[in-house]
């Protein structure tokens, strides 16, 4: 009973997160849920269909607040699709290849610092004018979605440098590519391990969904273009020091 209610505080705040940043509940879930022993085809069903839910909600909102499709950039959501989606598939035969050898930890930690410390080296390129760059970026989320889950930490700290840490336009980009991402990705998860889907406990995701949305909603609210840029950096931070400390 007591480990239930851990996991459901957990994927609340991770839902409340999400729906601030617009990531959080893979790339803080991931490493959090595998600290706890989750093995990691468990935490993917478990955080997928939660992400996925999550960032639909926000879309939803997004058309209804925004001018949704002005603050959408195309050349964001053209490279992604013919880019990362692929990416994924092969991601996720890595992750079937060799799931039994990969260190999880180790990995989803190194992804993270890395990218981290090329967005603070590489601060002050002008990264929306490179089209092979944003093609390598976007290639490279879906490799290490597949693999690792961590996909959205180098996605984020890209988005907030194409955007120049517009709050709004960054939110609702990420927002946008990141459901797809996990669409996908849960798609293909769900061919290459079917005997992972679980109806119910889909089912049991509804209540820390909807707590989850709301809290963040207030929370939003009160936050700045600035906070909400660091609260980015700070997520993934933290998510690859917890992975480092308990590996």
């Amino acid at each position: 009973m007591e480990d239930l209610i851990l996991l459901f505080s957990i994927l609340t705040i991770l839902v409340c997160v999400q729906t601030i940043l617009g990531v959080g509940i893979l790339v803080l879930g991931t490493p959090i849920l595998l600290i706890l022993n989750f093995k990691f085809l468990n935490i993917l069903s478990i955080l997928l269909p939660l992400s996925l839910s999550t960032s639909l909600i926000n879309i939803l909102f997004f058309k209804f607040k925004y001018k949704f499709k002005k603050l959408l950039n195309k050349n964001i959501k053209e490279k992604f699709l013919y880019y990362s989606i692929p990416s994924i598939f092969f991601g996720l035969i890595l992750l079937k290849s060799y799931g039994d050898v990969i260190n999880f930890k180790i990995l989803v930690s190194t992804i993270i610092l890395i990218s981290l410390l090329v967005k603070f080296k590489y601060d002050k390129i002008k990264i929306h004018t490179n089209q092979n760059l944003t093609k390598l970026v976007f290639t490279l989320v879906g490799i290490i979605h597949g693999v690792s889950n961590s996909g959205g930490s180098l996605l984020s700290i890209f988005l907030l440098k194409y955007f120049d840490d517009e709050k709004n336009k960054t939110r609702i980009n990420l927002t946008y590519v990141y459901f797809f991402l996990a669409l996908f990705q849960y798609l293909f998860f769900l061919i290459l391990f079917p005997n992972y889907f679980d109806f119910q406990q889909h089912i049991g995701l509804f209540l820390p969904l909807i707590i989850g949305y709301l809290i963040g909603s207030f929370l939003l609210k009160k936050i700045s273009s600035k906070i909400f840029e660091i609260g980015i950096y700070i997520a993934v931070f933290i998510s690859a020091i917890f992975l480092i400390i308990y590996n």
